[in-house]
């Protein structure tokens, strides 16, 4: 309660009267240092507060990883991994380069194992993406095989929102590179290969299993699928995991080739992708934050439904059109769409801050969010496509360069939305 209750006046650096709360619920909960428990939280408390003296050893260090994933596929799970990186150094990306490798278990069965390789500022003039894993996703939206299908209120309340679900095993390697040019432009190019095996839910009465019942879809159909990427960025931001200034633009071509290994066929397509993030400070503090986002994805024709469920981006493969990273709160994914067109406006502030240092920030972050956005196939006319829509309220709490943790709370188009989120949407 002493955090949040300390007032943040005065300059855009430490709160002195949050560090004084802070230190005297730290003395009143811990100061009987003769316990090892209260020693240790002690040295936890005053470690939020007390500046990080930056580091001069360039070896690269070995660290265990923890990660608890809540909502999305695994609903609640574990992770565990090893980290490789380097010593972070000044600049706006928030990691010099790390090494991961990380396997996750949910309670819904859903896992994954993956292989990465972050260097976004080890080489100068490059940086680099590299992933390979594997997932297996119990809780894959599908909304038909043209993702037309609208969810209907007396199918889920009968069978749960499983009934608009698949399973899928999906694996895949991707390499992504960008090349400096000049200024803050920068050339993007990647590839990826991906392997589809789609399946209905087992013992779960599903949409799927009933176009798979009316041949309108193979059940554990496979797929093999390459892309190509092309595309350039031009980025100002002045962090990656916070912005408070600056703007990334983003265009972005990308040529595929889908086989459908079941039936010796093959599709080619294309598809666009133009978006636009704004960061701008408010008032003379700075510690108000205007935060807006523009995005447009439009391909060749309509993609099957597991291929529109991954989004089109210039950093990692990401997926679902409305969700944490898209438009928000839409708890489980709402509609799978090919084509997306949408606008995001945050109001981000910096309500608490412990420790300025913006190598290693602590801070509490309120917001107010608002996403609109048209999402629908290809042949569809303007009027046809979905419309969808949020506005909440949001938190993060802030313990280092990239690590966020928060919640939001808002409205919908499909009704409340709760999100846990370690990161702001863009």
């Amino acid at each position: 309660m002493a955090l949040l209750t300390a007032l943040a006046g005065g300059a855009a650096g430490q709160d002195s009267s949050a560090v004084r709360a802070t230190e005297r619920f730290r003395d009143r909960l811990f100061g009987d240092t003769n316990s090892a428990l209260k020693r240790l939280g002690y040295r936890a408390i005053t470690g939020l507060v007390q500046p990080v003296p930056l580091s001069t050893d360039d070896r690269w260090r070995r660290s265990l990883a923890v990660d608890v994933p809540v909502g999305g596929q695994q609903a609640l799970g574990l992770g565990l991994g090893l980290v490789y990186s380097a010593p972070v150094r000044p600049g706006p990306a928030p990691l010099r380069a790390e090494l991961k490798v990380m396997g996750r278990y949910g309670v819904t069965g859903s896992s994954d194992l993956r292989i990465q390789f972050l260097a976004p500022a080890l080489v100068t003039g490059w940086r680099f993406f590299l992933l390979a894993g594997s997932e297996r996703m119990v809780r894959t939206p599908y909304f038909g095989p043209d993702n037309k299908e609208i969810v209907e209120d007396s199918l889920k309340e009968r069978y749960s929102i499983l009934y608009y679900r698949y399973a899928l095993l999906r694996s895949t390697a991707f390499v992504s590179a960008q090349r400096h040019v000049a200024g803050p432009f920068w050339i993007h190019m990647a590839g990826q290969a991906r392997h589809y095996r789609t399946s209905a839910i087992a013992e779960q009465p599903t949409l799927f299993a009933e176009d798979v019942a009316a041949g309108r879809v193979d059940d554990t159909t496979r797929y093999t699928g390459l892309e190509g990427r092309l595309g350039f960025v031009i980025d100002t931001r002045d962090d990656w995991a916070a912005p408070k200034r600056g703007a990334y633009l983003e265009a972005l071509v990308g040529l595929g080739r889908l086989r459908d290994d079941s039936h010796g066929s093959a599709r080619a397509y294309h598809r666009y992708l133009v978006g636009l993030r704004e960061f701008m400070t408010l008032g003379e503090r700075g510690r108000t934050v205007l935060a807006l986002r523009q995005r447009f994805l439009l391909p060749s024709v309509d993609l099957p439904y597991f291929l529109a469920y991954e989004q089109l981006t210039t950093g990692l493969p990401d997926d679902g059109v409305v969700g944490p990273r898209g438009i928000r709160l839409h708890a489980g994914g709402n509609q799978i769409a090919s084509v997306q067109a949408f606008v995001s406006v945050d109001v981000r502030r910096e309500v608490v801050i412990l420790r300025a240092d913006p190598m290693n920030p602590v801070r509490l972050w309120g917001l107010v969010l608002a996403d609109a956005g048209v999402l629908g196939e290809r042949d569809q006319s303007f009027s046809e496509l979905r419309r969808a829509w949020t506005i909440g309220l949001g938190g993060r709490a802030q313990f280092a360069r990239r690590t966020l943790l928060g919640l939001d709370v808002g409205w919908t188009d499909a009704g409340l939305g709760v999100s846990v989120v370690t990161y702001f949407a863009y």
